[in-house]
């Protein structure tokens, strides 16, 4: 998703070169938030990394400063902090059950059989995320 991203930014590069030091430096903020989800070990960073990206992507959408920009950019960060409330509400019902939040090999759930809270918590995090 990156790559077809940083392809399309850089086409809008070539028209804009005005622009062209900020958005790459907006680029690289949104590389690193990338690079800190890779590297997260639970899911409360994860979840914080996660934000943050969403937070430093915003201004590439909004970089043109349209009228129809301005709109996309609302948009996006109404989804985004609804996905946010519904992965952070996993996040804390998945922990209330008891599970460990770190990233195991193997998964991070006890047990052959999931709860109906586990399976909600699931659920609502990859709803959340996935928005």
């Amino acid at each position: 998703m990156f790559f077809i991203k940083k392809t399309q930014s850089e086409q809008c590069e070539r028209t804009q070169t005005s622009k062209r030091s900020d958005l790459t430096t907006l680029k690289g903020f949104v590389f690193a938030a990338l690079s800190a989800i890779c590297y997260s070990g639970n899911f409360v960073t994860f979840y914080i990394f996660f934000e943050v990206l969403s937070l430093t992507s915003m201004p590439l959408v909004l970089h043109s400063l349209t009228h129809e920009s301005i709109m996309a950019a609302l948009k996006y960060l109404f989804y985004s902090l609804a996905g946010a409330f519904l992965g952070l509400f996993g996040i804390f019902l998945f922990a209330s059950e008891g599970n460990t939040l770190p990233f195991t090999p193997g998964g991070c759930i006890p047990g052959d059989a999931l709860s109906p809270v586990q399976l909600t918590a699931i659920f609502l995090m990859i709803l959340g995320f996935g928005t």
